[in-house]
């Protein structure tokens, strides 16, 4: 985008999934037509792609304690992990809360 001066199309698609979220957020019933709302080729995308990164950071491991070193750990007081599809939701929450604030903050950085 600083380069362009235009968003690169994940932003794009990410921005326009945010909305349909907090749509769906507000009116729980609509979630069982989100095949029919126009957005929902976006939410796919957006559905594949934190699916493809948490596989792929799955795959590769890591030495660093970043948010999936938590995640991917046993919850000492329970004894529980997550599911995948747990862990892919919350693959989605963090690249959507990185993202955004992410891009801002680096967008204003000089």
């Amino acid at each position: 985008m600083l380069k362009t001066g235009r968003k690169h199309q994940f932003m794009i698609t990410l921005h326009r999934f945010i909305k349909v979220l907090s749509i769906l957020g507000a009116i729980p019933w609509l979630t069982s037509l989100v095949d029919k709302l126009p957005a929902s080729h976006d939410i796919k995308e957006v559905e594949n792609f934190s699916k493809a990164c948490y596989h792929r950071r799955r795959a590769k491991g890591s030495f660093r304690k970043d948010i999936f070193h938590y995640l991917l750990g046993e919850d000492t007081e329970s004894g529980t992990r997550l599911n995948e599809p747990e862990l892919i939701i919350e693959s989605r929450t963090a690249i959507v809360g990185g993202s955004d604030t992410t891009s801002i903050t680096l967008g204003y950085v000089k």
